[in-house]
This record gives C-alpha cells, sequence and structure tokens, in this order.
C-alpha cells in the first residue's frame, strides 16, 4: 500500500502540469456522468461478482458496500489511474474503460475504501497536502493509508456490515445529487446484471429493497416493497444479447416507456424502438446514456432483432405467447425504431413461417374491417390470407405487419378475384359497400367496368354480374336485397348500383317489420349459474367463463379484442357453434345498442348469433339471451356514427341455464 502511495505521489511531482490537467478530466468526467455515480458504483459491484449491493446514508455520509471479490493491488492501482482497468471487453464484465468510478468526485468531497486488506482514502484535502500545494487536484488519483482507529471505530459504528467485503465511505456527500439518481432508479435496471440479486437503498428520506429472482431460464422476477414484475427473457443464457418482455403471468404486455431501454448491461436512456428492453455488447458515450451505433453495437442490435425474428416465426408457428405483438404498438419514435423495422423487415421477408408454410411478406394480404372473415379466407387462392384462430388469438398482428410493410387487402384486388370464388351473400354486399362508400365522389372506368361485368352479385342460381342482372335475366336474393336496405351507406349504394346497371333494389317506402322469435323464455334466471363468475372482471370474461361451465361446451373463447362483430366464440362437443356478443345492462328493460358491423355479422349468422344481455350490479350477477337478434327484434337506426338501438326484447330473453 505504502509503496502504491509514493509512486503515484512521485508521480505527481515529476509532472506538476499533468497532474493539474487530470483534475480537470476529472471534472469532465464526474459532469457527463451526473446522476450514474451510483450505478457506476454498482456496475463495478456486479463485475467483483457481488450478489448484494447497499448504500445507506449516514448524516452526510453516504455507505456504499458490496459482497463481492474484495480489492486487490492490481485493482487499487486501475482505480487510481485513468482508462486502466482489469476488465476486457466482451468477456460477459459490464466495465472495460477504468473511468466510471471517477464519477463520485461529482457527489462527494472525499472517499475512503474499505476492502481485505487494503484501507485507503481518496481525498483532496490530503493530497495538495502531501505535494504541498494549494492548486486543484484530482479526487481520485493518489491513495493515503487511513490510521488503525479509524477502521476500528467504523467496524464498532456498522458492525451489522460484516458480510460486505468492500466499503466505499463517501464524506461530505451532495445529498441531493444521490437522492436525484435514486429517484430516477428503476428497479428493471438490474435486470441484466450478472450477479447482483438484491439491493438495498436507506436514505433518510427513503428505503428501498430491491430483489432479483430467476425463476426459471426464462422468466426474472423483480420484486420491491410495493410490487413485483416479471420479465421473460429471450435469447441464448451465455451470450449477451438478449431480449427482455414483460410478463403478467399469462401474457406478454408492452413495457412501460420509462422501462422501454436498451442495456449495455445496465440500462441506457436509449429507446429500442419497441416497449421492450434490449441487452447487448453496445458502445456507449463515457456517461453510458446513448449508443454509439459503431460495427459493435450495430452487430448486437442485429442479434437482438434477430431474437426477436425467430420468436415472431415461433409464435406464428403454434407456440402461444399471447400479447406479444402489443409490444410494437405505441412505442416511442426514434433512430432505433427505424433500424429496428429494416433488420426485422429483411430477416422475416422472405422467411416468415406461419403454420406450416414460409411465406414471403410480399404475398400476404391482412384482413381489412370492410370484409368478413370467411369470405376474406377465400382469397387465398391469390394472396396469403391470416389464419383465422392467429387473427382472434393475437389482435395487433395486423397492425405489426402493416408497421413492416404488408398490405391490407383492396377493394380493387378483392373485385378482381372474388368472382372466381364462393363468396357469401354478405361478403358480395360487403365488397359492393366498400366500393360504393370508397368511389362515392370518383368512380374510375376500371371499377365501373368491374361492378358491370365481375360476377358478384348473388342470385337464386349463383353468382351473377351486374350486366346480367340488368337484362331481367335473372333476380338478385331476397336476403342480399334486404342487406343493401338496410346499408349504411345507401345513398352511396344507389349511385354505384345504377352504374351496374340494378335499379329495383331501393323502392320507395322501404319497411323492415318485426319478427317474433320462435323459442320462448325460460323463466328462471341464471344467477349464481357458475362459481367462475366475478364481478370485478369484465362481463365478456363472465360470460366467457359461464359459458365454460357446461358439459356439452368444448370450447369459449374470448375474442373481444379482434373486433369481429361479437365477444365470445363458443363450440360444443356436437361441432355447433355460436357467436355471442355481450351487453351489459342495469336491468332487463334497458336499451342497448348494436354496431353496424355487429349488425351485418348477426344478418350472416342468424340462430348462431346470441347477445347475451348481463345485468351485473352489487347484489346479483346475471345473463339471459337473444338468439337471432337480427330477425327477431326490431331495431331502430340512429346516426351517430351508425348504431342500432333496441329498446323493447324482454319478450324474447332465454336462459340457457340447462345449457344450449
Amino acid at each position: 500500500m505504502k509503496k502504491i502511495t509514493k509512486n503515484f505521489t512521485d508521480e505527481a511531482i515529476s509532472a506538476p502540469h499533468l497532474f493539474s490537467d487530470l483534475a480537470k478530466v476529472e471534472l469532465y468526467i464526474a459532469e457527463s456522468y451526473r446522476t450514474r455515480a451510483i450505478i457506476e458504483m454498482l456496475q463495478n459491484a456486479d463485475d467483483a461478482g457481488a450478489t448484494k449491493f447497499l448504500i445507506r446514508q449516514n448524516g452526510e455520509r453516504l455507505i456504499v458496500a458490496n459482497n463481492g471479490q474484495p480489492f486487490c493491488n492490481e485493482d487499487l492501482i486501475s482505480l487510481c489511474r485513468s482508462g486502466s482497468s482489469t476488465k476486457t471487453r466482451g468477456t460477459g464484465q459490464i466495465g472495460y474503460r477504468g473511468i466510471g468510478f471517477k464519477s463520485v468526485a461529482g457527489i462527494c468531497k472525499s472517499v475512503k475504501v474499505l476492502s481485505n486488506n487494503l484501507f485507503f482514502e481518496f481525498s483532496k484535502v490530503l493530497t495538495q497536502k502531501t505535494l504541498g500545494i494549494k492548486t486543484d487536484v484530482p479526487l481520485i488519483r493518489i491513495p493515503h493509508p487511513i490510521c488503525e482507529k479509524e477502521i476500528e471505530n467504523f467496524h464498532k459504528v456498522f458492525s451489522d456490515m460484516e458480510e460486505y467485503k468492500t466499503v466505499f465511505i463517501l464524506d461530505g456527500i451532495d445529498i441531493r445529487l444521490v437522492e436525484e439518481e435514486i429517484e430516477l432508479f428503476d428497479s428493471s435496471s438490474i435486470l441484466f446484471l450478472n450477479n447482483t440479486m438484491e439491493l438495498t437503498f436507506c436514505l433518510s428520506t427513503k428505503k428501498t429493497l430491491l430483489k432479483k429472482r430467476v425463476i426459471n431460464d426464462s422468466i426474472i422476477e423483480i420484486e420491491t416493497s410495493n410490487k413485483t414484475a416479471r420479465w421473460n427473457i429471450r435469447g441464448t443464457p451465455e451470450l449477451a444479447s438478449k431480449v427482455a418482455l414483460k410478463y403478467d403471468g399469462e401474457n406478454i404486455i408492452p413495457a412501460s416507456d420509462r422501462e422501454s431501454l436498451i442495456h449495455a448491461f445496465l440500462p441506457t436512456e436509449e429507446n429500442p424502438g419497441a416497449c421492450i428492453k434490449i441487452n447487448g455488447d453496445f458502445s456507449t458515450d463515457p456517461s453510458r446514456k446513448r449508443i454509439d451505433l459503431d460495427d459493435t453495437s450495430n452487430s448486437s442490435f442485429k442479434d437482438c432483432c434477430q431474437i426477436i425474428s425467430n420468436d415472431i416465426n415461433v409464435i406464428l408457428s403454434g407456440k402461444d405467447m399471447y400479447g406479444f405483438f402489443s409490444i410494437f404498438k405505441n412505442a416511442q419514435n426514434g433512430r432505433f425504431k427505424k433500424l429496428l423495422k429494416e433488420h426485422l423487415f429483411s430477416q422475416l421477408k422472405d422467411n416468415l413461417h406461419i403454420k406450416n408454410d414460409i411465406v414471403k411478406l410480399e404475398t400476404i394480404r391482412t384482413k381489412p374491417d370492410w370484409i368478413n372473415y370467411q369470405d376474406y379466407s377465400l382469397l387465398e387462392s391469390a394472396f396469403y390470407t391470416i389464419p383465422k384462430d392467429l387473427d382472434e388469438a393475437y389482435p395487433e398482428l395486423y397492425d405489426f405487419l402493416s408497421w413492416l410493410g404488408v398490405k391490407e387487402l383492396s377493394i380493387e384486388e378483392c373485385l378482381t378475384e372474388c368472382e372466381h370464388l364462393k363468396i357469401s351473400i354478405f361478403g358480395s354486399f360487403e365488397i359492393i359497400c366498400r366500393a360504393a362508400k370508397k368511389f362515392r365522389f370518383n368512380l374510375p372506368n376500371n371499377i365501373i367496368d368491374m361492378i358491370n361485368n365481375k360476377a358478384i352479385y348473388p342470385t337464386q342460381v349463383g353468382l351473377k354480374s351486374g350486366n346480367e342482372i340488368s337484362n331481367g335475366e335473372y333476380n338478385l336474393l331476397p336476403d342480399y336485397l334486404t342487406l343493401l336496405r338496410e346499408a349504411e351507406n345507401t345513398s352511396d349504394l344507389k349511385i354505384i348500383l345504377k352504374r351496374a346497371g340494378i335499379n329495383s333494389v331501393y323502392p320507395v317506402n322501404i319497411v323492415k317489420n318485426k319478427v317474433l322469435a320462435h323459442t320462448k323464455p325460460h323463466q328462471n334466471d341464471t344467477k349464481g349459474i357458475n362459481s367462475q363468475v366475478k364481478k370485478w372482471r369484465s362481463a365478456e370474461l363472465n360470460v366467457k367463463d359461464w359459458f365454460s361451465g357446461f358439459s356439452n361446451v368444448l370450447l369459449a373463447k374470448d375474442v373481444s379484442k379482434s373486433h369481429v362483430g361479437y365477444d365470445i366464440e363458443v363450440k360444443l362437443k356436437d361441432g355447433k357453434e355460436y357467436y355471442v356478443e355481450v351487453k351489459s345492462v342495469t336491468s332487463f328493460s334497458d336499451a342497448f345498442e348494436i354496431t353496424n358491423n355487429e349488425y351485418a355479422i348477426g344478418s350472416q349468422l342468424k340462430e348462431n348469433y346470441l347477445i347475451a344481455i348481463v345485468v351485473e350490479n352489487k347484489d346479483e350477477f346475471t345473463i339471459k339471451f337473444l338468439r337471432n337478434p337480427i330477425s327477431s327484434l326490431t331495431f331502430e337506426k340512429r346516426i351517430k356514427s351508425i348504431s342500432w338501438i333496441c329498446d323493447a326484447y324482454d319478450s324474447q330473453l332465454i336462459d340457457f341455464k340447462n345449457g344450449l
């Protein structure tokens, strides 16, 4: 110890101008690392193999301790020098520059270090006294021995710290800067540390205990006093490049903006372009706040993107990771979002795995809102269409594919291909409605040609062209006429159908008559029918679990986020299927409304379409049903966007207490 002190003292005496310059460099480092001093000491502790890290305030003194490998003489020399480190980049250790510890100069006036048999102090006052000068000197340069009495006194005062092998005593601290840094410290910051599992912060204003637990090979849990967060870690354990997805125990959920960061083992201030964390061997500026996109950083980011691409292919091939595509929604814009998109596109454009197929992105067409899934899927002969179960399981999938550059099915493409397909009555209606809406102000000649000559209109003998119908040879099906007359955009439809030569759709005074339901309601209600019904959950989830309680129900699935015109899909063991839209009311005398999409789907599905009327209040949870509601009830069209209001339905309510 004495020899090391003498060597650094002699060096300062022999080059006084250089020594003075080191003070300015240290000041620059401290300013650059503002609000990073604590995290730099945490990094050093992790590199020393520490599993525990402690910060404790004692008046104007801050105790920072860890239970890692104690200092040796070589470590002390590296600590004193600038840019000298015993660590090597790429070996799994975080620090390698040898300047991070200098940042403590920005938050304290002196530092004592007690580690193994090394006891020394960094102090500007002692350095100036040793050199006999009054000019500015660096704080972290010359180590001064600590007397045994002071060491004994410390051990008496802090006798409960025997498990900590290395202790830093920071005197004359700027408590404002310390509090500011700890306030900014997020618990997820320790996610990618190699060794540290427990952090304790004991300030006069705040006490925090933070624990990290490895649940299994992929799940890490971080617990604080008031919450527990879970992360799903993706990547190869022995490699630095990893992706962390926030996890609620069932689904992947988007990380917050504060959590969504790129880590170089510890967090930078860079957003990765998605609501996730990524870690890798990233080069940073001296403060570790920004990523330097050199070759090493670019390679690490590309590796992280490959992890994401691999997960996408695994998910679309059949593995459940519900919520995964939500990580791309509402992510912050920035340079890494653009880079993320570029890498994912490059990695997936010719190699997207969906079910048992390898698909090129350019061949995919996502389903637009204006066409039902059954008829959309018929277009698979011309384009690759997304399977329905993926659509329902991952509502954000279309948004992700659109962001990646995948095209949505256009009305022009649909008109071109649909005459070769057995599209449904409702599909034909949706196609002509979309054409009417899109081209209401400007009807191009090629569209006029298609609506005249393509066989897209349902008749008693199949699909026929507008020209064939205008000649009087064929008549439109009554159900198709009903859909056209109840459509939202009848004024637009009149124009486009007139151009197709079809003028008999809108006679004067069309009135829809009320049709009574054929099934009489039971008198008993379903109160308490299923123990899974819980008042604090959404009505959709309760209805799903209510159906799951019947022995003849094979599957009840909540698809409410997919916006398909119903909330619950029910499959029975005998092969029957029901599609249930859930409406919450305060009593069975309240009116309810359905959207134009729900009205159209109900018109198509008829007896297989149910509306579940749910009454939920403090004392009860009751469910009754309306079967084939579009035919059995009278709805009044009200112009909001377009809504259908029913305020008289009590005579049609059905109980399913005894099963479907």
